[in-house]
């Protein structure tokens, strides 16, 4: 009858709604959001860490930047391409971008961590330190290492 083929119809839409998420990369997903709502800062996070996941740094660094230009700048965006630049050891740019996003965001431990350790790398141990105890004032982990 029309009332089970009607259930049938709607078990297997959900079904292959559900198969297409599956197979589809989070990068994918996320695009199709931006195509349907453009201005969501949450889909070009999650773009870029796709990216950045993935070991596509331009491509990260573009989607980080095509946000910050169209002034949806994030505290976690400027973190995100700040990251990119210390695996690409683009030192200044990387220090640059942490400070950004700690200026939008002063309890952002994560960007103060990440921060310390670029720091650390650049051999300027003081601000470092600075940033490990900044990170731990307002709970935030950070590399055992650097905890001394």
């Amino acid at each position: 009858s029309w009332s089970l083929f009607f259930i049938c119809a709607v078990i297997l839409s959900g079904f292959t709604f559900k198969t297409n998420l599956i197979f589809q990369t989070p990068g994918k997903v996320w695009a199709r959001v931006l195509e349907v709502s453009p201005g969501h800062l949450r889909g070009y996070i999650n773009i870029s860490r796709d990216h950045l996941d993935n070991k596509l740094y331009d491509k990260a660094i573009a989607v980080c930047t095509k946000v910050i230009s169209i002034n949806l700048g994030s505290a976690r965006i400027y973190n995100n391409r700040g990251v990119v630049y210390k695996l690409e050891k683009k030192y200044d740019q990387t220090i640059s971008d942490y400070t950004k996003a700690v200026k939008i965001n002063p309890d952002f431990a994560e960007a103060y961590h990440n921060r310390a350790i670029t720091l650390y790398y650049s051999k300027n141990y003081d601000k470092s330190f600075s940033d490990v105890q900044k990170a731990l004032s307002i709970g935030g982990k950070v590399n055992p290492e650097l905890n001394c």
